[in-house]
C-alpha cells in the first residue's frame, strides 16, 4: 500500500493536509513528487469543522476547493505550517509519548483532579 497514493501524483499536483500528528510523516513520503504541499492549520479551516454532516468524502471536497481557489488566485488564503527538520519532529513526537505516559499514569485525570474527556 505504500505506493497506492504516489501512483495518481504527479509534478503539477498541489496537495492540502490538515496539520495532525501523524502529517510531518505523512508528507514527507510524497513532498519531492508534487508541485506544492500545503499544510493547513486546523484552527483555520473552522469552516470544514462547521458542516452539519461531516464525512471524509464533504472534507476532501470542501479541502480541494480550498486549494484550488488559493492556486487560481496566486493569494495564499491558508497560511501553511511549516514542515520541521527530522530532529524537531522526533523532539515532538518524544514530547507527545511523554505527554501520553504521563496521562496514562495519572489516569487519565486532569490537574484539578477531573476526568478529561467532556461528556456529550
Amino acid at each position: 500500500m505504500p505506493g497506492t497514493v504516489s501512483v495518481t501524483l504527479t509534478a503539477d499536483t498541489y496537495v492540502l493536509v490538515e496539520a495532525t500528528i501523524t502529517t510531518f510523516s505523512f508528507v514527507r513520503l510524497f513532498k519531492d513528487k508534487v508541485k506544492d504541499v500545503v499544510i493547513a492549520n486546523t484552527y483555520e479551516l473552522k469552516q470544514i469543522s462547521l458542516a452539519r454532516c461531516n464525512t471524509d468524502k464533504i472534507d476532501a471536497d470542501k479541502l480541494c476547493r480550498i486549494i484550488k481557489m488559493q492556486v487560481l488566485s496566486g493569494e495564499q488564503t491558508i497560511s501553511p505550517v511549516t514542515l520541521p527538520p527530522p530532529e524537531i519532529q522526533e523532539l515532538r513526537s518524544l514530547f507527545s509519548t511523554y505527554r501520553l505516559f504521563q496521562r496514562q499514569a495519572s489516569g487519565g485525570r486532569t490537574k484539578r483532579g477531573g476526568s478529561s474527556r467532556q461528556p456529550c
